[in-house]
């Protein structure tokens, strides 16, 4: 077995290590290109169909969009057989007259014929790519009055047209994408002289453009966990949306909080306080009811499915927790220098085995062109890391992106 560890140990700090190694880990969680492609392929051949001039749906002139995480840019590698989904809009004007049945029903039989095994959903149409990754798609109508941007969505159960806003969501989700930490800088004695008679320049980071934000990349890393935590599980599994929603919150208040010591410790911060926006009340008999709003629409709440279910509230802070834990282990390593072969113990536990495995063949796949990283400086594949001095660049490294499609 080839030694990692005796591989990167000589020429790599703990410190920059551990980060390395977690930036490894969210590039190992990137779909790759020919997931990617594939996706944009089926894609592109639903909403032709759904679109096209000969459809049912053409006289409600369709707007037809991406939602969730592809909009976000947080989409999660498939690990151990779990597929990722894609989320599309099938936005119909003029039909909030209609109802959500008719609505649902319009939908479907465009589909049928093309997807025969396709799943009805309470409030979506779901289109399996065995092996790829599943498609739902997702009845809605332009709210009235309010600006373009507010949907509603029929739910065929409740027979109700539901208030969502995805592009908005995602608008302040890029806002607080943009919002980057603030580190405590370490002067030597020799640094703390000479800044009395000189000023003190640092550049700009190096930014690839593509995938930079911890935000972005915390967020794979929170939905990667959660996919290993509840496998074989029979609760319910926190939703995408619910995960982006908390962390998002949590990195706001995070990044006015700073200083830290490393991103690490901004990691640590968010995970701990993901739990910090859920609100929670008791019905009549007692049962605990979780309400977490749509930053954008207070009316919808993310969590309405969890209202009567204690054994999922219970899994969720279990799995909170175990993140903590890990990042806590992680910045011990960083203390202890204890080394990759350590570290890929403790990303199996987290992660799994795939994904662990896949994070340590990258880093050693890219170690020969690995470079010291300053503090606040990028490494190119998206994780912001701490540097060793006052005014180090970060040399440009291996971007493992490849082209920039999304």
């Amino acid at each position: 077995m080839h030694d990692f560890n005796r591989a990167l140990r000589p020429d790599t700090s703990s410190p920059d290590l551990t980060i390395s190694i977690l930036d490894h880990l969210c590039m190992a969680l990137d779909l790759t290109k020919t997931q990617r492609k594939t996706a944009e392929d089926r894609y592109a051949t639903v909403t032709q169909l759904l679109g096209a001039p000969e459809s049912g749906l053409f006289r409600y002139s369709p707007h037809l969009h991406v939602q969730g995480s592809f909009l976000l840019k947080t989409m999660v590698k498939p690990m151990a057989g779990v597929e990722f989904d894609v989320d599309l809009i099938c936005l119909l004007h003029g039909t909030r007259s209609l109802g959500a049945k008719e609505m649902f029903r319009m939908v479907v039989a465009e589909l049928k014929g093309r997807y025969p095994d396709l799943v009805v959903k309470d409030r979506c149409c779901r289109i399996d790519f065995t092996g790829e990754f599943h498609m739902d798609i997702i009845p809605a109508c332009p709210e009235p009055v309010l600006e373009p941007s507010r949907i509603l969505i029929p739910d065929r159960r409740l027979e109700l047209l539901l208030p969502s806003c995805p592009k908005l969501f995602a608008g302040w989700f890029e806002e607080a994408a943009l919002l980057m930490p603030t580190f405590i800088t370490y002067l030597s004695a020799r640094d703390v002289c000479n800044a009395k008679s000189a000023s003190v320049i640092e550049p700009l980071p190096d930014y690839d453009g593509m995938m930079q934000e911890p935000l972005r990349r915390f967020v794979q890393i929170l939905k990667a966990a959660r996919n290993h935590f509840y496998q074989g599980r029979t609760v319910q599994i926190p939703s995408s949306i619910v995960i982006t929603t908390l962390a998002t919150h949590a990195y706001r208040k995070a990044v006015a909080s700073g200083p830290f010591e490393s991103m690490l410790h901004v990691f640590r911060t968010v995970a701990a306080d993901l739990h910090k926006s859920i609100g929670t009340t008791r019905d009549s008999q007692g049962r605990i009811q979780l309400d977490l709003k749509n930053p954008m629409d207070s009316r919808e709440n993310f969590l309405d499915g969890w209202k009567h279910d204690e054994k999922s509230h219970s899994a969720f802070f279990e799995w909170q927790q175990e993140v903590v834990c890990f990042i806590d282990k992680m910045i011990d390593l960083e203390i202890a220098d204890e080394g990759i072969d350590v570290a890929k113990k403790r990303l199996t536990k987290t992660f799994g085995d795939s994904a662990a495995t896949a994070a340590i063949r990258k880093i050693a796949g890219g170690r020969r062109e690995e470079v010291a990283v300053g503090r606040g400086g990028f490494l190119s594949s998206g994780i912001l890391v701490p540097a060793s001095h006052v005014g180090a660049r970060p040399t440009p490294q291996h971007t493992f992106h490849g082209s920039r499609t999304l």
